[in-house]
């Protein structure tokens, strides 16, 4: 009963990541003119947005996919560790904490995933009896 419950509540996790990033990841994709001017206020080139959009939509796809939420994970902390460096770097502080859980809350799915990876090998190992 235990698993099945943790099982479910990484399982929530995921999918509200997943509709997070892609909500956060589209409109940068398909370059909405606030990200820009935003992006260029912080000294960033003009198709950096896309790339960030790209990155955020595919991240949340494999995550909502279920099966690849370590590649998905891996990719999003890369993203939201340069949105931190970032926010530190131009003096934006009330934005940092909110990057640090979401950093943490991708990295509990990154060995939760590796975990059930794991358990599943274990599985495969085991003589028939």
């Amino acid at each position: 009963m235990q698993i099945r419950w943790k099982s479910f509540g990484f399982r929530a996790l995921a999918v509200l990541l997943g509709l997070l990033f892609l909500a956060a990841g589209l409109p940068k994709l398909i370059a909405a003119p606030n990200f820009a001017e935003q992006f260029a206020a912080w000294g960033y080139p003009a198709w950096l947005p896309r790339l960030v959009g790209l990155g955020e939509t595919l991240g949340a796809l494999t995550i909502l996919v279920g099966r690849f939420n370590r590649p998905g994970s891996a990719l999003l902390v890369a993203i939201m560790i340069g949105a931190a460096v970032t926010h530190i770097r131009v003096g934006e502080w009330s934005r940092v904490p909110f990057v640090v859980i979401l950093i943490l809350a991708l990295m509990a799915l990154f060995y939760r995933a590796r975990e059930t990876r794991d358990i599943v090998d274990q599985r495969k190992q085991r003589p028939a009896t």
